[in-house]
């Protein structure tokens, strides 16, 4: 005997693929407060959970930039959210030094609310949120082009 269970309507909020993002207000290096709602209202969001000090997050840099080169004006927008201890006046310092084009925000309620929230293990994470908030790629490298291409013709 098999027993089949078909669950109807949004999905499961969580951090895995095919789940919705969970939701976060987050502050740029302007200021500014972000909230994943309203970046995907826009388009696709590429979320790259990322720190000063984590040698991948640095050595991926040319690629996240290249990135938010080719896919900004398709509608993409490239997020980079720090999980480090750094404040503010660091971040923005490092951004400039590193020439990181890309949205970069920060918590200023604690980075472990977002360390909890996402269940982050490791830097860096990636994560792709389709417009209606749902995961389309998880992992700790960049999504192929051709998934970016797909995402974005949604």
């Amino acid at each position: 005997m098999t027993l089949s269970l078909l669950v109807v309507g949004k999905p499961q909020v969580g951090i895995g693929y095919g789940q919705t993002a969970p939701e976060f207000s987050l502050t740029d290096l302007y200021g500014k407060k972000r909230k994943l709602s309203q970046l995907t209202k826009k388009g696709p969001v590429l979320l790259v959970f990322w720190s000063i000090n984590c040698r991948y997050c640095h050595a991926m840099i040319p690629a996240f930039n290249k990135i938010d080169r080719i896919y900004r004006s398709k509608g993409l927008t490239l997020a980079a959210v720090n999980v480090g201890q750094e404040s503010q006046a660091e971040i923005q310092k490092y951004a400039r030094h590193n020439k990181m084009t890309y949205m970069i925000l920060n918590s200023d309620q604690g980075q472990n609310v977002i360390l909890r929230l996402y269940q982050l293990r490791a830097t860096p994470t990636i994560k792709l949120v389709a417009v209606d908030g749902t995961i389309r790629f998880h992992g700790y490298r960049l999504p192929s082009r051709a998934l970016l291409d797909a995402v974005l013709s949604e």
